[in-house]
């Protein structure tokens, strides 16, 4: 498995669990429409982001870093401001920062079409 591979499946799989994360993170203090409603909205644009990825789009991987922007911040954020998340922005954080070192690898490693750089 090349390297180029390699990290399309741990971007894939760190995509589908930082959505999942923040999902967690945003039901984790109950139940209710408005809540289920904003996991969703928090969620939805990196999952829209996953068939591209699976297709490996080098600008889905250059758009997807853009996008983490708003992730980290929002977790840094809270890491801060709130001293009863701290546990789920940290999670929130190192994995969400992790998903954007993945992404600056493979930008790398596909840049001027070679695949093993």
């Amino acid at each position: 498995m090349t390297t180029e591979a390699r990290l399309r499946v741990a971007i894939s799989s760190t995509t589908s669990g930082v959505a999942l994360v923040f999902a967690a993170w945003i039901l984790s203090f109950g139940f209710s429409a408005a809540r289920t409603i904003a996991a969703l909205a928090a969620a939805l644009p990196l999952c829209a982001f996953l068939p591209s990825l699976a297709r490996g789009r080098r600008r889905a991987y250059a758009a997807l870093t853009l996008c983490l922007v708003a992730y980290l911040t929002f977790s840094l954020m809270e890491l801060v401001a709130n001293p009863a998340a701290r546990a789920w922005a940290s999670v929130s954080l190192l994995s969400t920062f992790a998903l954007f070192v993945m992404l600056i690898a493979y930008l790398r490693v596909t840049r001027f079409g070679r695949a093993d750089v």
